[in-house]
């Protein structure tokens, strides 16, 4: 495969830039001239090299390099934004010309309010993710990008008490079961609120549903209790006439409208409640029961390992009844003594 002479303006390039392949490596490198006939000759001149094994000009832009990375990677709708907001800051710049501090510059020009976490997810690692990549590709010297220091991630769990008050205190069943739902089984708020009731298996009892946050479906076992009312519910909604049930199990799309009457029906039994605290509750409650790491991750879905840790261990009770589990080392000497 030749390569292509890419003419500037196209996706914002500056400059002519080559596209291609060539003996099995990817090409994507910028000219530095907005004049045609030196590009062309620029072009020229690394075919030859390329093809006779000589090292390639390390002039890629992050623009190009960021480029070729969604190209390749096919990142989330979420992450392909950031990256493109982060073309807008570096576009031009070689990428073997970037540093630690020009990453630190973008997140605090973008973010300036922002917390480390936030400047972390949105600004650090996807700029890192591009950096790699061009790293990989031999367009620049591979470093390592620390991140912003994040502190210990702490649960904001509430307790089975406020759960059951504010179950009981609903007024429809619709409300209780959503309530009941996100409270057993962990789920973030949006992605509970588009449960579809075709993909829930009555028989096996498990569901499957979208995780916008991570961009993948995701199956998992119907609790028992949740079980009982959705069949109630299920019972209610059907059709009379044609026993078909409505595409999604509760009537709200957002979480906005959830809040409508969560947040008077939470005032009114005067507990501090957001839908997120039940997901926490879950976390905690399963590592208080002595829950594997392993398994809190598959229950709330998590992707990184991190978000999981922040439930192990987090009660003195537990690591003093798992420290018990220990095999005794000098109980059999006290006993002789005695």
């Amino acid at each position: 495969m030749s390569l292509k002479l890419i003419i500037p303006g196209l996706r914002g390039n500056k400059f002519y830039y080559v596209r291609g392949q060539i003996n099995g490596k990817r090409v994507e490198v910028s000219t530095d001239t907005t004049d045609k006939a030196n590009a062309e000759k620029f072009k020229a001149d690394l075919e030859v090299s390329l093809r006779n094994n000589v090292a390639a000009p390390d002039k890629v832009t992050f623009r190009v390099a960021a480029e070729s990375y969604i190209d390749w990677r096919k990142p989330s709708s979420r992450d392909e934004t950031q990256i493109r907001i982060l073309i807008q800051i570096f576009g031009e710049r070689f990428v073997c010309d970037l540093v630690q501090a020009d990453l630190v510059s973008a997140a605090d020009f973008l973010m300036p309010n922002g917390n480390p976490a936030n400047k972390n997810r949105w600004v650090i690692r996807p700029a890192a993710s591009v950096l790699h990549y061009a790293a990989n590709n031999r367009w620049c010297e591979w470093q390592r990008i620390r991140l912003f220091k994040e502190p210990r991630p702490t649960t904001r769990a509430t307790t089975p008490d406020v759960a059951k008050k504010l179950i009981k205190a609903a007024p429809k069943t619709e409300q209780k079961l959503l309530l009941l739902w996100i409270f057993k089984h962990g789920d973030r708020i949006t992605d509970a609120v588009n449960i579809e009731w075709a993909r829930i298996d009555f028989e096996s009892r498990i569901y499957k549903h979208y995780e916008r946050k991570n961009d993948k479906w995701r199956t998992a076992p119907v609790d028992d209790e949740v079980f009982a009312l959705l069949l109630d519910l299920k019972e209610t909604l059907k059709d009379k006439e044609t026993g078909k049930l409505p595409q999604y199990v509760f009537p709200w799309r957002t979480r906005y409208g959830v809040y409508k009457w969560l947040i008077p029906l939470r005032d009114r039994v005067g507990v501090d409640f957001t839908p997120h605290m039940a997901r926490h509750t879950v976390g905690t409650q399963l590592n208080a029961q002595g829950a594997s790491l392993r398994t809190i991750m598959e229950r709330l879905g998590h992707a990184d390992v991190k978000s999981s840790l922040r439930y192990q261990a987090g009660d003195i009770e537990v690591v003093r009844r798992e420290g018990r589990r220990l095999a005794p080392l000098m109980w059999e000497n006290k006993k002789k003594q005695t």
